[in-house]
């Protein structure tokens, strides 16, 4: 993911906390569960998750509620 204007390097830790949190609860891990367990307010919870999924690190569920590991990781695991 790339740091756009704007974002502070801390936005790339949050990040990576959001891919944690996500990986350990599983799939369906809500925006409010993820901004609960990282006590990060929702809006950046929010913008984080978007960037996320639009570089494919996350996708969002079926029912659009939650959120799940992407491709993206999961061919970096692969490739390992």
């Amino acid at each position: 993911m790339a740091i756009g204007r704007g974002e502070r390097p801390d936005a790339v830790a949050r990040s990576l906390q959001i891919i944690e949190v996500v990986a350990d609860m599983g799939i369906g891990t809500t925006a409010k569960e993820i901004a609960e367990q990282l006590g990060v307010p929702p809006a950046t919870t929010y913008r984080l998750l978007n960037s996320l999924v639009a570089e494919e690190y996350l996708v969002r569920t079926a029912d659009l509620r939650g959120f799940a590991l992407g491709a993206r990781l999961a061919a970096m695991v692969e490739a390992a």
